[in-house]
């Protein structure tokens, strides 16, 4: 189970998601196990087995906000309008959720509403500031509001904070544009 987390964490997924099936085959009620999996495959987009993974993990652990934001995730993405709703509600009920935050942000973002997006995305960002994607997510939602210095910031942030996840060429070729642009 470590080894596949650890795999996960470093990006493997397909690697993660082999060592995740080990150890259900051994024990298939495994909530952490079958959690994992599902992130494991919604990271390779198989869609279709991650939500029903989502929803196996959701049975052994009903209340794991993770499978939950996995499943709307990947609902945000067939479904957007029902989506919006439910994480609409889910952030009410939930607003110190950053996971839920970030997830209806990203949502509003893929659908060009970034001056909404803005408001979910800064309370992600701010219940968990540790997350480089938090900082990015939020960068870029700056970045398509015109609001360049902010996104400027944020993008630092988020090379500073690092880890997996994240584009760290394309931040830093964005960084040097954004520099140039405001300098002139």
């Amino acid at each position: 189970l470590q080894s596949a987390w650890t795999a996960l964490g470093q990006n493997e997924a397909v690697r993660a998601q082999a060592l995740y099936q080990q150890v259900l085959a051994e024990r298939p009620d495994d909530p952490d196990a079958t959690l994992g999996l599902a992130v494991a495959l919604h990271r390779q987009r198989q869609l279709e087995p991650a939500w029903k993974a989502y929803q196996r993990s959701l049975h052994l652990w009903p209340e794991n906000e993770t499978a939950r934001t996995g499943l709307l995730a990947i609902l945000s993405e067939s479904d957007p309008v029902t989506a919006e709703s439910r994480l609409q509600e889910w952030v009410q009920t939930r607003p110190r959720d950053a996971a839920a935050q970030s997830a209806l942000g990203n949502l509003l973002g893929r659908q060009g509403r970034w001056a909404e997006a803005l408001g979910p995305l800064t309370q992600a960002q701010s219940l968990a500031p540790e997350r480089a994607a938090h900082a990015y997510n939020l960068a870029v939602a700056l970045d398509q509001s015109r609001r360049y210095e902010d996104a400027l910031r944020m993008y630092r942030q988020a090379l500073q904070i690092g880890g997996t996840g994240i584009p760290v060429k394309a931040i830093e070729y964005r960084l040097q544009d954004l520099q140039e642009q405001l300098s002139r």
